[in-house]
């Protein structure tokens, strides 16, 4: 059986929104965008590793 990779993830605040990134266990970018407010970004993290809101 094949365990899930650990990731971990960054919000921070910027002139537009909310930018966020996904990283993986030897902290490569794996995903990342923007979102106008930090609900929106939390949610696209929370969608993109599997976490309930």
């Amino acid at each position: 059986m094949q365990t899930a990779p650990q990731l971990a993830y960054s919000l921070s605040q910027a002139d537009s929104g909310w930018e966020w990134r996904i990283f993986d266990e030897d902290g490569r970018t794996v995903a990342s965008g923007a979102d106008p407010d930090r609900q929106a970004a939390q949610a696209a993290v929370n969608e993109l590793i599997g976490e309930e809101s």
